[in-house]
């Protein structure tokens, strides 16, 4: 089904194949991959680099390395669809053949490898990907005036170094597929023991530790991948721990991390984009097991990479700075591994059990501990439960979580009341429960 293919570069390769590339870009392959598409790789460029669309005053960010191969992902998949419905991308227009059959047809699961209906999100991205290269290819003079119909939206918005939201009017895309909204589902606490235990025991105690480091901080993947050996200072003389009072289990230590965070880019070292700082809480205790980790079971893996490597290669990749090391092969953990093995587990809690959703688990634990606390007074208020609630609850995400988080949108803070309101039996104000869900179809989660 799958005409068109993006692939990260080998630079050498293509070379020799006479095709011009720009450096580290991802491109698009037609014909099974022997055939390197002109128009497209020239829209990858200037879109991926910020010369299109035009901006005032010169050229724009360029898009981060990620974004890169989901928009070249995204881009490969139009072109295979148009090919395989024999469309003339000269001449197809946006209501008849975007929205009307390339949009439909990936909502219903008739342009989908699984032959199931693609997230909102996911269609949302490929169509505006599809109408981004189609009005490229107008601006460029080689296709008919492309039109896409636009209203005006108020975009709920916050960021993670600000306490509040703001509102901002933007021109939106007509005919966008509307998020479903869902609850959240959770594991238990037996569930995610069980989890655990069976993740070590088919992918290692390291990977175990990697994810519950996701679990324990709400980091995300890329950061995870990204954690150094020093992230943590080396001596526990220098860890600043915040709540010194506390009983030591229920002690944390401020924690800096800048590689894998979301952001600008500033640049990147040992494969890993470097982005805006951002400091964050890790339990004492578990800090003391990466110290462990580090000093005894990764130096462990470190000598399995004397079977594969020599010389200076072998001192290179011994020197590598990544904290988290496959035991197999002694080289860094990576992305792709980190979910495969997240989920390829026998005892995976439900469906849909992701490193993401771990990150959701950190944030309502978090807000379900201190909401605990005030259930009594909650439920004493009566008909005002509901209100106090949202307030309380309001106040712990922007000060505790949406930190920690690194960035919080309106519609994710709304499932964590809503589930948290579930959790203590809180009847939410009508009025508001109206706003949630109107609210929620217009915003993405993080």
């Amino acid at each position: 089904m799958q005409r068109f293919a993006a692939i990260q570069p080998q630079t050498d390769a293509l070379a020799a194949m006479g095709y011009p590339h720009a450096a580290d870009l991802p491109v698009i392959m037609g014909d099974g991959g022997t055939r390197f598409d002109e128009d497209a790789n020239e829209f990858l460029y200037e879109r991926c680099l910020g010369y299109w669309p035009p901006a005032v005053g010169g050229q724009q960010p360029p898009v981060t390395p990620s974004s890169q191969r989901t928009y070249a992902q995204a881009l490969a998949d139009f072109l295979s669809y148009a090919w395989t419905r024999n469309l003339d991308l000269k001449k197809i227009d946006y209501v008849r053949h975007i929205y009307g059959r390339y949009q439909s047809e990936m909502m219903a699961g008739t342009w989908s490898v699984t032959s199931c209906a693609l997230s909102p999100s996911t269609v949302n991205a490929r169509v505006d990907r599809a109408c981004e290269y189609l009005s490229w290819l107008a601006d460029k003079g080689r296709r008919l005036r492309f039109s896409v119909p636009t209203e005006d939206r108020d975009l709920h918005f916050g960021s993670a170094s600000s306490t509040g939201s703001a509102t901002r009017t933007v021109r939106a895309r007509k005919g966008r597929a509307r998020p479903r909204r869902k609850d959240l589902q959770l594991p238990t606490d037996q569930q995610l023991g069980l989890w655990l235990s069976d993740l070590e025991r088919r992918h290692g105690s390291a990977m175990a530790l990697a994810c519950e480091l996701v679990l324990q901080t709400a980091i995300r993947k890329a950061e995870l991948i990204g954690w150094r050996v020093d992230t943590i200072p080396r001596s526990e003389a220098d860890w600043v721990i915040v709540n010194p009072t506390a009983r030591p289990e229920d002690q944390n230590i401020v924690v800096t991390i800048r590689y894998g965070t979301k952001g600008g880019t500033f640049g990147e070292v040992e494969g890993d984009k470097i982005g805006p700082e951002r400091e964050i809480l890790v339990p004492l205790m578990l800090a003391r097991r990466l110290r462990d980790y580090q000093h005894k079971a990764r130096r462990r893996s470190l000598m399995v990479l004397k079977a594969g490597f020599k010389g200076s290669e072998l001192s290179r990749r011994m020197s590598d700075p990544h904290l988290f090391l496959d035991e197999r092969t002694g080289l860094p953990i990576g992305y792709d591994r980190v979910t495969n093995c997240w989920r390829n587990v026998d005892a995976l809690p439900f469906k849909g059990w992701s490193p993401h959703r771990g990150r959701h688990w950190w944030a309502c634990m978090k807000l379900w501990r201190e909401l605990k606390l005030m259930e009594a007074d909650l439920k004493y208020r009566g008909d005002g439960a509901g209100r106090s609630l949202i307030a309380m609850a309001t106040d712990i995400i922007r000060l505790e979580i949406k930190d920690q988080l690194g960035h919080l949108d309106l519609a994710t803070t709304q499932r964590y009341i809503r589930w948290v309101a579930r959790q203590l039996s809180v009847a939410l104000p009508t009025s508001y429960a109206n706003y949630l869900n109107s609210a929620s179809a217009d915003c993405a989660d993080d």
